[in-house]
């Protein structure tokens, strides 16, 4: 399947998945994340992300899930998730046991999650989820509808 049959794809898969979004107020309570991050060969990366969301959730009293999918890693992603899914039980994993690409990644992420919110991260470390998850959703509790940063 060609790149543009791949981004069609997922494009339909948003348009359908976000048709079925009701207006969320942030203002009331905290909505329930999902934060979601695509790995691949990003094995010493693993436990200081997860380290820094699970700062961000306990920091900001946040309430949500991580999932994370690993797109084929050839390195140890795998087992730094799993061995990090014991220590953050909020963590959820899924394996693609070949590389399928950033869209498929993001297809299986989006497919599983359950937030009011979706937010995602890389897991390279480019952005800090300490800070950038709190300035997030304070962008949506301004009345932002997507927010990106």
């Amino acid at each position: 399947m060609g790149e543009w049959a791949l981004c069609y794809n997922f494009c339909v898969f948003m348009e359908q998945t976000i048709s079925n979004l009701q207006p969320l107020s942030l203002s009331s309570a905290q909505p329930y994340l999902s934060v979601f991050i695509p790995a691949r060969n990003e094995a010493n990366n693993i436990p200081p992300l997860m380290e820094k969301i699970a700062r961000a959730f306990h920091d900001n009293a946040l309430d949500g899930e991580v999932i994370l999918v690993d797109d084929g890693s050839t390195d140890a992603t795998w087992q730094e998730a799993v061995a990090a899914s014991e220590k953050y039980p909020f963590l959820h994993l899924y394996r693609h046991r070949r590389s399928f690409g950033l869209t498929e990644a993001m297809r299986t992420g989006f497919r599983h999650a359950r937030g009011d919110v979706i937010i995602f991260l890389p897991a390279d470390l480019e952005s800090d989820p300490e800070q950038d998850i709190p300035k997030l959703l304070a962008k949506l509790n301004e009345g932002y509808d997507v927010v990106a940063g």
